[in-house]
C-alpha cells in the first residue's frame, strides 16, 4: 500500500499497473532491484501516456489522423479522427463525433453487424444524423425519438434507436 502511495497518484488505476504492483509484490527480497526497475519503467510510462480526456484539438485543420497514440489493454486505435468526404460512407472509420444539434449529432456504433457492445468498445466507430462528416450515416428510420439538452456544462442525446441499425446486436445493452 505504501508503495502505490509513494508512487503513483491517488486516481484509481487500470489493470495494468494493478498487475505490475502484484508482481512486483510477489517477487520478494531477493529481487527488490528487479522490482525497482520495473516500477521506475512503468513510472516513465506513465508520465508519457495521456487520457483522451485531457486531448484537446482544434477542428478542422488540428486534427491528428489518430487521437489515441497509446497502445492499452484493448489494442491501438482502429479508425482515425481526421475525417473528411473521402471517408464518408457506410464502412468509414472515422471515430470522430459531433453533437450540435437535435437533428446534427453523431453516436458510436460497431463497424460491423451484429456485434455485442462490451466486446468492440474501442472499436467504434462514428455514426451521424446528416452527412458531409466523413463519418457513416445513421439510416432512416433507426431513430424513433430524441431528446437534446445543452447547459453550461454537458451536452446529452437521449432517445429511442433500432440500434441493429448500427450493427448492433439486438438485445445488448451497451458496455459500460
Amino acid at each position: 500500500m505504501t508503495l502505490r502511495g509513494a508512487l503513483f497518484p491517488p486516481h484509481p488505476l487500470p489493470l495494468n499497473r494493478d498487475r505490475v504492483l502484484c508482481k512486483m509484490a510477489y517477487t520478494g527480497k531477493r529481487s527488490l532491484l528487479t522490482g525497482a526497475f520495473v516500477a521506475a519503467h512503468f513510472v516513465s510510462s506513465i508520465a508519457a501516456f495521456t487520457p483522451l480526456v485531457d486531448k484537446h484539438f482544434s477542428y478542422p485543420n488540428g486534427m491528428p489522423y489518430k487521437a489515441d497514440t497509446d497502445v492499452g489493454d484493448r489494442g491501438g486505435q482502429l479508425g482515425y479522427n481526421r475525417c473528411n468526404s473521402s471517408t464518408e460512407g457506410q464502412s468509414s472509420l472515422c471515430q470522430t463525433s459531433f453533437l450540435n444539434s437535435v437533428d446534427d449529432f453523431c453516436l458510436w456504433g460497431p463497424p460491423n453487424p451484429n456485434s455485442v457492445v462490451g466486446d468492440v468498445e474501442g472499436e467504434m466507430v462514428a455514426w451521424c444524423t446528416k452527412s458531409g462528416r466523413g463519418t457513416r450515416v445513421i439510416p432512416s428510420g433507426a431513430i424513433t425519438g430524441v431528446q437534446f439538452t445543452k447547459t453550461p456544462d454537458y451536452v446529452q442525446v437521449v432517445g429511442f434507436i433500432d440500434q441493429t441499425k448500427i450493427n448492433i446486436a439486438a438485445g445488448d445493452s451497451g458496455g459500460e
